[in-house]
């Protein structure tokens, strides 16, 4: 989603991983750091379902997302990485002002892109991406739906009148 601002930094401070390779549903190939690749939990959890045994130089993944939204994530996922670097976990203000730079460029996306983003981050189990899309998705809903919401209060009354336990 664009130019990476701490990536000189990070490099020079990255230590030797093994790449992990994505295969996107469109057969592209796609190579990802380690690090970077285990900001997505499901990535994280297939590769020590391999175990160290079975643990390949190379590291091959089957994806069901297409090389666009796939390559979205990355992006993400690398910033993450190298900001997290870069700050050392006190961040300054202007660098704090820089993720929400960041950040902000979703909100040039659509809305149905918003959401595609979404279902993508979500199985791909990327927590600050899922949470940033949902509040994203939550302001740019159409009129009706949020006034289609029920309270607590209807839920229990709806699983109620259908035998569900609440």
């Amino acid at each position: 989603m664009g130019e990476l601002q701490f990536q000189s930094q990070y490099r020079a401070r990255v230590k030797e991983h093994k790449p992990i390779i994505l295969k996107t549903r469109d057969h592209d190939l796609l190579e990802v750091d380690e690090d970077v690749a285990y900001e997505c939990l499901t990535i994280q959890a297939m590769s020590k379902q391999l175990g160290p045994k079975n643990d390949p130089p190379v590291r091959v993944f089957m994806v069901p997302l297409s090389t666009k939204l796939l390559k979205s994530i990355i992006d993400y996922c690398k910033f993450q990485v190298e900001w997290r670097e870069f700050v050392h976990d006190n961040p300054s203000e202007s660098q704090k002002a820089k993720l929400k730079a960041w950040d902000a460029q979703y909100e040039k996306l659509d809305f149905n892109s918003i959401c595609d983003l979404l279902l993508a981050a979500s199985y791909m189990d990327v927590p600050a991406m899922t949470k940033m899309l949902s509040k994203l998705a939550s302001t740019r809903m159409p009129r009706g739906a949020k006034e289609n919401r029920k309270d607590p209060k209807e839920h229990d009354k709806i699983d109620a009148a259908i035998g569900r336990s609440p």
